[in-house]
C-alpha cells in the first residue's frame, strides 16, 4: 500500500503498529481496516500471506495463513469467514465499500489457494512447514493441517 505521508501509514500507530514486526521480507500489505469490527472489537489488516487481526483494546495481534480459510461470503450484511473447517469469523458494521474490499481480497487468497491444494499431499506438507517455519502460522495450525493432509495420505 503506498500512503501519500508516512504519518498517514496505520501501520506506524497504535494498536497496528505490532503488525510492522511480524511482516516478512516478501509479504505485501494488500488492505487495512483502521477502525474496530464487530463483534470482538478487533482492526484488520489482510496481506498477500495472512489474516491479521489486532485487538483494539488489548493490543494482541492474531496471524492465520490463507490456506486456514475454507470460505467466505456475506449473510444479512455481515461478511463471514470460516477457516480452520469450524469456526466462523463474523464481521459486523462495516461499510459496503469495506465490506466489498475486504470480501473480494478474502475470495482471492482463499480460491488461490484451493487451487494449489492440487499438490500432492508431499508438496503440501513442504508449503505447510515452509509456513511454519516463516513464522507465518502458529504451532497449532501447523499441528491441525498436518494432522488434515496426513489423515489423507
Amino acid at each position: 500500500m503506498i500512503f501519500r505521508k508516512k504519518e498517514d501509514n496505520p501501520l506506524d500507530k497504535k494498536p497496528l503498529n505490532k503488525v510492522k514486526d511480524l511482516l516478512v521480507p516478501d509479504e505485501e500489505v494488500l488492505y487495512i481496516y483502521d477502525r474496530p469490527i464487530k463483534p470482538g472489537d478487533f482492526r484488520l489488516v489482510l496481506t498477500n500471506k495472512r489474516f491479521i487481526q489486532v485487538c483494539n483494546v488489548t493490543g494482541y495481534v492474531d496471524s492465520t495463513s490463507w490456506d486456514s480459510f475454507m470460505r467466505v461470503w456475506v449473510e444479512k450484511n455481515i461478511l463471514k469467514l470460516n477457516y480452520l473447517g469450524t469456526a466462523i469469523l463474523p464481521m459486523k458494521g462495516l461499510p459496503k465499500e469495506d465490506m466489498d474490499k475486504i470480501y473480494n481480497i478474502c475470495k482471492d487468497k482463499i480460491d488461490a489457494v484451493s487451487e494449489t491444494s492440487e499438490q500432492t499431499p508431499t508438496q503440501n506438507l513442504k508449503h505447510l512447514k515452509d509456513m511454519f517455519d516463516a513464522g507465518l502460522i502458529s504451532q497449532t495450525e501447523y499441528e491441525t493441517k498436518k494432522g488434515d493432509l496426513l489423515s489423507r495420505m
